[in-house]
């Protein structure tokens, strides 16, 4: 017996309550849907599966994020405001110290 649409969404919705059900689950399950227990069994492995592979992809293009050099131009501005600091730095000693900038 095929999974309809409507069963799976039920179990969809079942496995974000519980991703990994016991016999004991699947056999009320069985008794609500009317499908065999191992296909039941076989639906939370696969989905149990994907949700692994998804959460791995989605940790792969974090650290693949977190790995990404900045730009050119990010550079140059980065540069450029650790000048004006540098600058303000300078007048604010200077400043203190009553020097005259020359």
């Amino acid at each position: 017996m095929a999974i309809t649409a409507q069963q799976n969404a039920f179990f969809e919705a079942y496995f974000a309550l519980k991703p990994t059900p016991c016999i004991d689950d699947i056999v009320a399950l069985r008794a609500l849907t009317g499908i065999r227990a191992n296909e039941i069994s076989i639906w939370f492995r696969r989905r149990q599966i994907r949700e692994r592979q998804r959460r791995m992809r989605e940790e792969e293009r974090t650290s693949e994020s977190e790995l990404e050099e900045p730009s050119l131009e990010q550079l140059r501005q980065q540069l450029e405001a650790l000048w004006e600091r540098i600058a303000e730095s300078h007048r604010a000693i200077v400043n203190r110290l009553g020097i005259e900038e020359q």
